[in-house]
C-alpha cells in the first residue's frame, strides 16, 4: 500500500529533492506552497496524479487541516532567512510547528519529519535561532514522536548559499569576509539530507544501535570536513574559475551597513543575520546521530556521534560545476564569435563570384564567343585551392549577344580581384 506524504513548503531548495526521492519511492505527494503555478514542476517528478499541488497559506488552519488529514506522513519544510511584510519568524519558526503536530496528532499521522537548523538555541542572541528552538519546543509537545533534523549549510544544485556568492563574484571585485572569515561551517550535501528525512520516514532502515531511538530523536546533520568562511569563499572562486579579492569586514561594521540593507525588499544581509555569522554553523560533538555511508576518515572514530554523511570538497564542486560549465560555455562562444572562420569567408568569396557571373554573363556573350571568354578569363586573377573552382566557372562560353565592344575588358579590368 502506498504511503501519502504531506510536504510543507515543498516548492523550494530542499522540497524539490525530497518530493523527487519521494516518488521514485512510489508514495503519493501532496504539497502545500504559496503558489501552486510556479510549482508545476514538481508534477514532472512523477506519474500523472502522483504528485497533488495545494495553493494556500502556512499559517491558515483550513489550508493546513487539507493537507495533512489524508496524509500518513507530514514534513515541515517552512524556514524564512530574514523577516518581510508578513513573514515573521515567531509565526512561520516559532508557532506554526505546533500547529501542525496538533493537526497530525487529531488526524492520527503516524509520522511527522520538521526541519529545523543547526544552531535553534532559546538563549541565542539571533532571532532566528531562538524562533527555530521555539519551534521545535511547540512540536515536540504537539507530537512527542516527531523527528527533528538539524542541517547545517545545505548545498547542491540551485541552493542559495554557494550559488548566491558565485553571482556576487561574477559581478563584483571582491568577496566579504565577516569577522575575517574565521566562522566555522559543516556544509552537507541536499541528497544526504534527503536520505536522512528517508531513515526518520521509515523508508531506510536506521542502524540497530540506534533503530529505537529515531522516533522522537533530534539529530544534527553535517558533512565529513568543517571549513571556515574564508575557505569555502576559496572554494567558490575556484569552481567558477574567478580571481576575486577576499575582503575581512569587522562584524561591527557590517553590522551597522546591515541595518540599511535590511529596509530594501529583499535585504541581502540583516542585523539578525550578522549575529547568526558570529556563531560556528557545526554539529556538536555529543550529538545523537549514526553515520549515512560514513567516509573511511571517520569510520575509525565512532565515537562522533553525529550524523557523518559523504560530502565534502567533491560535492561541493557538484553544486558548483553549472555555474562553472555556463562561464566555460560563454567563453567559448565568444572565442567562436570573434574567431575567423574558414567555410564562412568561403561563402563570401562564392557569393561575390555569383554576383560577378550575373553582371558579365548576360553581356559576355559575341559573335566570337571564345574570344569573349579568353577576354573575361584573363582579366580575373589567377586563383590558388579553395577558389580555383570558381574561376573555371568563368571559362564557360556565355550565350551570344549583339553589341559586344571593349567595354567588356574595361568592366572586368575594373571589377576588384577576389581575395584569396
Amino acid at each position: 500500500m502506498e504511503k501519502t506524504v504531506a510536504v510543507i513548503g515543498g516548492s523550494g531548495f530542499i522540497g524539490r529533492a525530497i518530493v523527487e526521492k519521494l516518488t521514485g519511492e512510489g508514495a503519493r505527494v501532496i504539497v502545500l506552497c504559496r503558489n501552486a503555478e510556479k510549482a508545476k514542476y514538481l508534477k514532472t517528478m512523477g506519474v500523472v496524479g502522483q504528485v497533488t499541488l495545494v495553493a494556500g497559506n502556512a499559517l491558515n488552519d483550513d489550508d493546513l487541516e487539507t493537507v495533512i488529514a489524508p496524509a500518513d506522513a507530514v514534513i515541515n519544510l517552512i524556514g524564512i532567512l530574514a523577516e518581510g511584510g508578513a513573514q515573521r519568524f515567531g509565526a512561520l519558526q516559532g508557532e506554526l510547528p505546533g500547529r501542525i503536530g496538533a493537526l497530525a496528532a487529531r488526524h492520527g499521522t503516524g509520522n511527522v519529519v520538521h526541519l529545523s537548523a543547526i544552531g535553534a538555541d532559546a538563549n541565542s542572541p539571533s532571532k532566528y535561532a531562538r524562533s527555530k528552538a521555539e519551534g521545535e519546543a511547540g512540536l515536540r509537545a504537539a507530537f512527542p514522536k516527531a523527528v527533528i533534523l538539524r542541517p547545517s549549510i545545505v548545498f547542491g544544485p540551485r541552493d542559495s548559499f554557494f550559488n548566491r556568492f558565485a553571482g556576487m563574484a561574477m559581478l563584483a571585485p571582491g568577496l566579504p569576509l565577516p569577522g575575517g572569515g574565521r566562522m566555522k561551517m559543516q556544509p552537507v550535501y541536499v541528497g544526504d539530507v534527503v536520505e536522512a528525512v528517508m531513515v526518520a520516514l521509515g523508508y531506510r532502515a536506521a542502524p540497530k544501535a540506534v533503530a529505537k531511538a529515531v522516533r522522537g530523536g533530534t539529530f544534527e546533520l553535517g558533512g565529513p570536513d568543517v571549513y571556515s568562511f574564508r575557505d569555502l569563499m576559496s572554494i567558490t572562486l575556484r569552481a567558477i574559475g574567478r580571481r576575486r579579492m577576499l575582503l575581512p569586514v569587522p562584524l561591527p561594521l557590517m553590522s551597522f551597513g546591515a541595518v540599511f540593507a535590511g529596509m530594501l525588499p529583499n535585504p541581502p544581509l540583516t542585523v539578525d543575520q550578522v549575529r547568526l555569522l558570529a556563531i560556528d554553523n557545526v554539529v556538536g560533538y555529543d550529538a545523537r546521530g549514526w553515520p549515512i555511508s560514513a567516509s573511511p576518515r571517520h569510520r575509525s572514530r565512532p565515537s562522533c556521534r553525529t550524523i557523518w554523511v559523504v560530502t565534502g570538497r567533491a560535492a561541493v564542486f557538484q553544486a558548483l560545476v553549472p555555474i562553472g560549465l555556463a562561464v566555460s560555455r560563454r567563453r567559448a562562444d565568444r572565442k567562436k564569435r570573434s574567431a575567423p572562420s574558414a567555410s564562412r569567408y568561403q561563402t563570401k568569396i562564392l557569393k561575390s563570384a555569383r554576383a560577378s557571373q550575373r553582371i558579365i554573363q548576360p553581356m559576355a556573350a559575341s559573335a566570337n564567343p571564345k574570344d569573349s571568354t579568353a577576354t573575361i578569363t584573363a582579366s580575373m586573377p589567377r586563383a590558388a585551392s579553395p577558389s580555383a573552382t570558381i574561376s573555371s566557372a568563368f571559362s564557360r562560353p556565355a550565350p551570344a549577344m549583339v553589341g559586344i565592344d571593349s567595354s567588356i575588358e574595361n568592366r572586368a579590368a575594373s571589377t576588384r580581384p577576389m581575395p584569396r
